[in-house]
């Protein structure tokens, strides 16, 4: 009567045995699956400030037309709206969009400017009239006057055409190239 409650008991464990091994291997291959598809699937993430009522998203494909505008706004004004006290302020917000890649080249090109306007105590206004948007290329041609002070006097304003480029790196615009075109460039 010993050997057959044992006997009983070891069918038993080893059906259970069986069981929870069939169930771990229909849960491990519905996880696989479950991660494939979310690996596919295209992430949206959609931003609505208040200030603006306009949306924007940022998606794994890349960015709506309107953050890449805001964005472009957002740089151009501070790279060209600097005087003698805020140039810390724009240095540092300008480097930290900057992709890694172009970090030292704009650093240059930045302290070089910054250094020009400290030495001749000029601060820079600039007044957009124009925004041209590329979505493909990441890239904007942003146009307007582009006024030079010292002190409250006004120097020079001049039109000019900037343009900014951006990388699209893990949900970020980056800062890849920024230049003044030429007469000829403008078109």
């Amino acid at each position: 009567m010993q050997r057959i409650t044992q006997t009983e008991i070891l069918i038993k464990v080893t059906k259970q045995r069986n069981l929870l091994f069939y169930a771990n291997v229909v849960t491990m291959f519905s996880i696989v699956i479950l991660s494939c598809t979310l690996l596919r699937q295209d992430r949206v993430t959609v931003i609505v400030p208040g200030y603006t009522g306009n949306q924007f998203s940022v998606s794994t494909r890349g960015v709506s037309r309107e953050y890449l505008e805001l964005v472009s706004k957002d740089t151009i004004f501070t790279l060209l709206n600097i005087t003698p006290y805020n140039h810390d302020y724009a240095r540092e917000k300008i480097l930290k969009i900057t992709s890694p890649e172009k970090y030292g080249k704009v650093k240059q090109e930045i302290e070089g400017m910054i250094e020009d306007l400290i030495t001749r105590q000029i601060s820079l206004r600039f007044v957009p009239v124009k925004l041209e948007l590329n979505e493909e290329k990441l890239t904007a041609d942003i146009s307007g006057y582009l006024a030079s002070y010292v002190g409250v006097k006004q120097t020079e304003n001049a039109f000019v055409k900037y343009r900014l480029g951006f990388e699209y790196q893990g949900g970020v615009l980056t800062l890849i190239e920024y230049k003044e075109l030429t007469k000829n460039e403008m078109g």
